[in-house]
């Protein structure tokens, strides 16, 4: 599988925050980069792509990296992690807030968004990541 690194994440992140204004940029916290190394690290350890990508997702969305754009990054993140290695996620745009605010929140576990992405996932790439 093709993993993507802290840096790719780091330059998503800037990315996003490069089309907004006001917004903070960086780490939230002084250990945000051995957390996200972390977060990749046990991305890396999946084998089935649902898995890695909620790694990804779930653990961005969580540990709250990045001072701004986390939900964002997070999602982005997975999905690019899924085009990246022949899939895509078939959901809108407000589904993807909604699955970003529901991990957020604490309302959806893990296991719940993998079965989620799995279920939501075909052959493909997303052309705008």
């Amino acid at each position: 599988m093709k993993y993507i690194e802290a840096r790719d994440i780091i330059k998503l992140n800037q990315k996003i925050l490069s089309k907004v204004e006001g917004y903070p940029t960086g780490f939230q916290d002084p250990d945000g980069k051995e957390v996200l190394q972390s977060i990749v690290g046990r991305a890396r350890k999946r084998t089935v792509p649902s898995e890695a990508a909620a790694e990804y997702i779930c653990g961005l969305n969580t540990a709250h990296v990045f001072k701004s754009a986390n939900k964002r990054t997070a999602f982005l993140a997975g999905e690019m992690f899924l085009g990246r290695n022949g899939v895509k996620l078939g959901i809108t745009d407000e589904e993807a807030v909604k699955l970003s605010k529901d991990i957020r929140n604490g309302r959806l576990l893990f296991e719940e968004v993998e079965k989620y992405i799995k279920e939501k996932s075909r052959p493909g790439v997303r052309n705008n990541i």
